[in-house]
């Protein structure tokens, strides 16, 4: 967020200004942007705008996570004024600390005269506490001629104090616990917590005069006893302590380590990489360094013994595989084991082979049967489909049979398509082409196009002949691959 006020240099009546201001503003614009003034040496130069950060600085402290007030006054002290609609743009930008992403950006479309101030004040958000800078430039792109391009900067520096609203983190040790002489114990802060999710520090005190840092440390006491032990938690401002006692006694013989196996699955194809995870749910009780062997397949009579808390592997042969994680703390070894199912990939699918049946001749008004048929090679056929009008949509469907009864009320030809789908998503096709009579006709006779090409041809010869262009002899044979002639 942004606000812009105009300053000036004298506390003359409002009206006077106005008036001035405007004849002024009527003379400019009258005028070239540009004006010849006289320098030294009989030369020339341009009159130019020169924009001069005057003031810049927050108007209160500046809390972290919250948007900070600045206030940039910038004076014209050159000898031309700032015309927006014939000067250029002129660009306002802020860095913060680095300098190197921009923080703020504004553009200016304000008019600003010779001697005259103009007020900008804008907002800025800084995240974390500690001493910070904001660095203001003016026209940093150079989009507006001035007589002076070395005045345009400013940097402010002050401290950004943590916001009120900070709460204290909680501190969370654990519950009091019981511990062996010389074994290493295990200290974990991972239920310690902050409510603004505040990046937090940990420090253990252990009342033994060993101290240490992190949110998972180890410690072993060297003698028996009662320690008091203490965990403090800050979030850089606020901190919280908690605290519990440890009660050291003689170790027993060694407790075996707990060995657990963690996967995503138990089930893979063949090939797949499975990533087998020993080191995260697996404990000692006595909190000993452990040591991890696998071997991924128990029934192969060879041990693999593959050393590290986490590993992975993958199996070329479909089957069931036990897999053994071996976990030792140097003095007891322990196994588990885990069962995966490795599958081969579904072979490829083998279309399905459709039948329509025999082309049939019938005569309008008929009803026919079609004994679709259909067969898979790898499976079953789950669908059967007609389609009765050859516009590529199937009108039937059924998943017992292909069966049609259908009853065709038009003369002419037609053809039918047969779709059959296995259960795997395959299809096969076939046709049957159907021949529709005229009952009034002919029944040897054959409709359409071939029988008017018939009777033209028996026309013709029945004119020429009469003309005695050709002679016809009703006798004669035609053997394969013999020419039948006429005289």
């Amino acid at each position: 967020m942004s606000y812009f006020r105009r300053g000036g240099t004298n506390e003359g009546g409002r009206g006077l200004r106005t008036i001035a201001s405007l004849a002024i503003l009527a003379v400019l614009l009258a005028m070239p942007l540009a004006l010849p003034v006289a320098a030294e040496g009989g030369e020339t130069r341009t009159s130019l705008p020169d924009f001069e950060v005057e003031a810049f600085y927050n108007y209160l402290d500046v809390v972290a996570g919250e948007l900070a007030w600045f206030n940039l006054t910038i004076h014209n002290d050159g000898n031309a004024a700032y015309l927006v609609r014939s000067s250029g743009d002129l660009e306002i930008y802020a860095y913060m600390d680095d300098e190197t992403r921009v923080t703020f950006f504004q553009r200016i479309y304000e008019d600003i005269y010779v001697n005259e101030t103009f007020i900008f004040d804008f907002q800025v958000k800084f995240d974390t506490p500690g001493l910070h800078s904001l660095s203001i430039h003016i026209d940093e792109s150079n989009r507006v001629e001035e007589s002076n391009e070395d005045n345009n900067e400013a940097t402010v520096e002050f401290e950004v104090i943590p916001s009120q609203t900070n709460k204290a983190p909680q501190a969370d040790g654990g519950n009091d616990r019981t511990g062996y002489v010389g074994k290493s114990m295990l200290f974990s802060a991972q239920h310690s917590s902050d409510p603004d999710d505040d990046p937090l520090t940990y420090h253990w005190v252990f009342g033994d005069g060993d101290t240490d840092t992190g949110a998972r440390v180890h410690h072993a006491y060297q003698e028996l006893g009662d320690y008091r032990a203490v965990l403090t938690v800050s979030d850089g401002y606020l901190t919280d302590e908690d605290i519990f006692t440890v009660h050291i006694i003689e170790a027993p013989s060694n407790l075996p380590p707990v060995p657990v196996i963690t996967v995503a699955t138990t089930m893979v194809m063949v090939d797949e990489v499975l990533e087998l995870d020993g080191g995260t749910n697996t404990m000692d009780p006595e909190g000993d360094d452990l040591r991890f062997d696998w071997d991924f397949d128990s029934a192969d009579g060879v041990n693999d013994w593959v050393r590290g808390p986490a590993v992975t592997h993958s199996w070329d042969t479909a089957g069931t595989y036990t897999v053994t994680l071996r976990v030792t703390d140097g003095v007891s070894t322990v196994d588990t084991t885990k069962k995966v199912e490795v599958k081969a990939p579904e072979p490829e699918n083998l279309i399905p082979s459709a039948y329509a049946g025999a082309d049939v001749v019938l005569k309008k008004g008929d009803t026919w049967t079609f004994l679709g048929t259909g067969t898979d090679p790898d499976g079953r056929v789950v669908a059967y489909e007609w389609d009765l009008d050859g516009n590529g949509a199937f009108d039937t469907y059924s998943e017992s049979d292909g069966n049609l009864n259908y009853v065709f009320s038009e003369v002419g030809y037609r053809t039918l398509r047969f779709r059959v789908t296995d259960d795997r998503g395959g299809m096969g096709f076939d046709t049957v082409t159907v021949t529709v009579l005229d009952p009034k006709g002919d029944d040897n006779s054959t409709p359409g196009m071939p029988s008017f090409i018939v009777i033209m041809i028996i026309i013709l010869a029945a004119v020429l002949a009469k003309r005695g262009e050709i002679r016809v002899t009703g006798s004669g044979t035609e053997t394969e691959n013999e020419e039948l002639s006429f005289k």
